[in-house]
């Protein structure tokens, strides 16, 4: 047995030579695994999948390979899945399989399910593929007979060893892996009673099918996620002194105890503040029931709706240690659309918590280039996975880019990402900034976080977009949990405190009119006359550019002694973070009469959320009813105003929206709205547009749907993500035609064609670190790279995450970053960054925010 014993696992050549163990691996990642998978009540089925996934590595020609004695193709991963045929036979004599389904009330072709959904992650633990690929074939079916040409010795060593691994197995767990293998079984009945159960809530026969595959392939997701983690952490630790730290429950509920106190402090502040104002009043009791509601709850979605202005940060930060506290949950994460929102709230969180135990992820610094996976070089493994951010931080901020990333796209990070969000604590900031495309597959996987994850989720907005509505939406969300309650606070008395604002229509009766750059200064001059700051919110980069600079060259601007501010995700987030922070101050000092210079700034829909920033005008060009309404909360946004603010609805010529189609939908049914609202002469006249927001969302998602099956995320060939994710139509119907039969075989889904096309904002980019006062970390950086010291980069990586920006991946791009860490960073050259309005080169510049 010893030459079982001393098989390989990894072998790596640097100065020394370090080697691990098949044996050690296999049982190390079984282990982990295992702990993870009972978090969500799987932990027979992840420790066994586990225990099989390098299964293949015993083969002799991988043992070659690995030593770099074999410079061919090897295949790993196939062995593992073909190992549960036998495994099956084997449980199925032994145990009456068809009396417990039966007793169960469940039918028998869920003991196939069981399989096919254990294989997937095996065989995909280095790369998704589709079930059925782009030949029409079973592509399962093909991997696992990779070994009929007698390359691969499977019914030789490869039995043998699956003998030795089920002995070693037996001595350390008192059981052998077919007691496993059942024991998994029992396990997955019961969460599969809960995907039909779930699946059933919906209306039609067709629906319901489609919901349940979703499900199946989430699971399928999630167990692959457990895999992916346990391997990468285990494969890129083995050998290093300074592991990746991993929390343990009893660290955890100590850091939710620290952080407990630290906002409860920052509570009693509020509380304890002399001479407060209606506001902060209403405030406080706001958050008070906020919390309250986060003790009643484990796991659920719920809505967070918050008028602008109202605290809903600290208090949706508030419940969430509060619910995490209480209730022992494994992570935090705080999502939002908004760069500028996250890196605003990222600085208010880290001022009350410290910044010890939060990331602040708005990128992949280190970029995943595709390779095959069973090809993969073993260093690259070690090296490029341990440095990508993995989310093992109790609190986690990110966007939303990253988090739906996390939850369909294909790289590597991304899917070990999915499994962090077990058993958390998630916040969904300005949720309504979803893109509609992604909303079905966005509400499923929702029902799958909170029913199956054990997650507790808050959709927060000031803009609900109502994803539970059953009449506008096929696939609708699930809120609340065993309760029907669906919204954290039911109704808000005394909203006039928060009626600071008036909206007025610059679109001319027929909602048709456009302005051009001479149009809005000339307006903008007009207003300043009586006013002091003014903010326009602009909905390409390109628009921002060109209003910016009609103001600077504009002479009357200038006798006005009139600040232009420039703001775009061409800054950095910590460049356009002190540009804000600036603001703030300027805007404060012109409220209370300190300030005289005027000032304009002219910004992307980047402020139009989340940023404390206070102007006496706001302008914006049209987009959804729900982007104005939050713009609305940059004016006024303290009601320290002697009389109420003003906020300008305009349609600037100017702007090019060919790469903005989402949003040409948007205006259609904003303007739709506008409206049904109000049908009299809107020129210069005041708009109640609260009262068009819900018009807008179901008139939004009504189009959608009539416009051939838009929220399911169409892509080529007329097919959509959501068929690929569930039943797989398209695929089905090739199939049978090819084989002049129906699949055998459950699962069908089209898992990497899916994956590859989900894009939540569509633009070939890539991440660089900008030269922008950070000349030591860049020089650290540098010196930890000429060292190896990979410990040391990770640690710099994070902190140079605010320095980054995204460009386009153009043909220029090259010309102007430097490649380290063998082009896995990108390094943009100091000429190509400006200190005021950031990226220069426009070639460079990504199209749309």
């Amino acid at each position: 047995m010893d030459e079982y014993r001393n098989l390989l696992a990894h072998y790596y050549e640097d100065d020394c030579i370090k080697k691990q163990f098949l044996i050690d691996h296999l049982f190390e990642v079984a282990r982990r695994s295992k702990h993870t998978g009972s978090l969500v009540g799987l932990k027979s089925s992840c420790e066994l999948i586990g225990l099989l996934h390098d299964f293949g590595k015993s083969d002799d020609i991988f043992q070659l390979y690995i030593k770099g004695e074999y410079r061919g193709r090897v295949n790993h991963s196939s062995a593992g899945a073909k190992i549960l045929d036998n495994i099956e036979d084997k449980v199925e004599n032994k145990y009456n399989i068809e009396g417990i389904l039966k007793a169960k009330g469940v039918k028998i072709r869920v003991w196939a399910l069981y399989k096919e959904i254990l294989q997937y992650p095996i065989l995909a633990h280095h790369g998704l593929y589709d079930i059925i690929d782009n030949d029409f074939d079973y592509r399962t079916g093909i991997r696992l007979e990779y070994d009929k040409y007698g390359e691969y010795d499977f019914t030789g060593k490869g039995l043998n060893f699956f003998s030795f691994l089920n002995r070693e197995y037996g001595k350390l767990n008192g059981k052998n892996i077919y007691a496993l293998y059942y024991e998994g079984f029992i396990e997955f009945v019961e969460i599969y009673k809960k995907l039909k159960d779930m699946a059933a809530r919906l209306d039609s026969r067709l629906h319901k099918k489609k919901a349940l595959y979703f499900y199946y392939g989430a699971l399928v997701r999630l167990l692959l996620a457990v895999l992916k983690d346990a391997d990468i952490y285990d494969s890129s630790n083995y050998y290093r002194n300074h592991k990746d730290k991993v929390y343990c429950e009893n660290e955890l509920n100590m850091v939710w105890n620290q952080m407990g106190e630290a906002i409860e402090n920052l509570y009693i502040k509020f509380s304890n503040k002399t001479h407060k104002s209606e506001l902060d009043i209403i405030r406080t009791d706001l958050a008070n029931d906020i919390y309250r509601f986060s003790q009643r709850n484990n796991k659920g979605a719920y809505k967070l709706s918050m008028p602008v202005g109202s605290g809903k940060t600290y208090a949706a930060l508030r419940y969430s240690i509060a619910n995490a506290r209480k209730f022992h949950k494994s992570r935090i994460f705080y999502c939002t659309a908004f760069l500028s929102v996250l890196e605003q709230n990222s600085s208010s969180i880290k001022e009350v918590l410290g910044d010890k135990y939060v990331l602040e992820h708005h990128s992949n610094i280190v970029e995943n280039f595709e390779k095959n996976g069973d090809e993969e070089d073993q260093k690259e493994y070690l090296v490029n996975e341990y440095l990508k951010e993995s989310w093992e931080s109790p609190i986690v901020l990110t966007t939303i880019v990253q988090f739906s990333n996390t939850m369909f796209k294909d790289k590597s990070s991304n899917i070990r990402r999915f499994v962090k969000l077990i058993n958390s604590v998630i916040i969904i900031d300005e949720v309504q900034s979803l893109p509609t495309k992604v909303i079905y597959n966005f509400n499923l996987m929702t029902n799958f976080l909170t029913h199956i994850m054990n997650c507790n989720i808050l959709h927060c907005t000031a803009t609900q977009p109502n994803f539970d509505n059953k009449d506008a939406l096929k696939y609708h969300c699930f809120y609340g949990y065993k309760s029907n309650e669906s919204s954290i606070i039911q109704s808000i008395e005394n909203s006039e405190v928060f009626d600071r604002v008036d909206y007025y229509n610059l679109l001319g009766m027929d909602l048709n009119m456009t302005l051009n750059t001479k149009g809005i200064a000339d307006h903008i001059k007009d207003q300043l006359k009586d006013e002091m700051s003014a903010l326009v919110v602009l909905n390409t980069k390109k628009a921002v550019s060109n209003l910016y600079n009609g103001l600077l060259e504009d002479s009357e601007i200038q006798d006005l002694d009139c600040e232009v501010i420039y703001l775009t995700t061409n800054q950095c987030p910590k460049h356009r973070l002190e540009i804000i922070e600036e603001m703030k101050k300027r805007l404060k000092d012109l409220r209370t009469g300190k300030g005289q210079k005027k000032l304009i700034c002219v910004s992307t829909k980047l402020v139009e959320a989340g940023v404390d920033i206070d102007f006496d005008l706001v302008y914006r060009s049209l987009a959804g009813i729900d982007s104005i309404i939050q713009c609305g909360g940059r004016c006024n946004r303290e009601g320290k105003k002697s009389s109420k603010g003003k906020l300008f609805i305009f349609e600037y010529g100017d702007e090019n929206l060919k790469y903005l189609p989402d949003l040409k939908k948007q205006k259609i049914a904003a303007k739709s709205a506008l409206r049904a609202l109000k049908k009299e002469n809107l020129i210069n006249s005041k708009i109640d547009i609260e009262k068009a927001c819900d018009y807008y969302f179901r008139k939004l998602f009504s189009n959608e749907e009539a416009e051939s099956k838009y929220l399911e995320y169409p892509i080529s060939k007329g097919d959509t993500i959501l068929n690929l994710l569930t039943t797989n139509p398209n695929g089905t119907d090739n199939y049978r035609n090819k084989n002049n039969e129906r699949p055998y075989f459950k699962l069908k889904q089209g898992f990497k064609t899916a994956a590859t096309n989900f894009d939540l904002i569509k633009e070939n980019t890539i991440s660089v670190i900008v030269q922008y006062n950070n000349a030591k970390l860049i020089e650290n950086l540098y010196e930890a790279i000429d060292c190896s010291n990979y410990y040391d980069i990770k640690i710099i990586l994070k902190k140079l995450q605010p320095y980054t920006i995204s460009i386009r991946q153009s043909e220029e791009y090259e010309n102007y970053v430097s490649k380290e860490l063998d082009g896995e960073i990108f390094i943009l050259n100091r000429e190509a960054y400006d200190e005021k309005v950031g990226l220069l080169k426009g070639e460079l510049q990504s199209l749309i925010y």
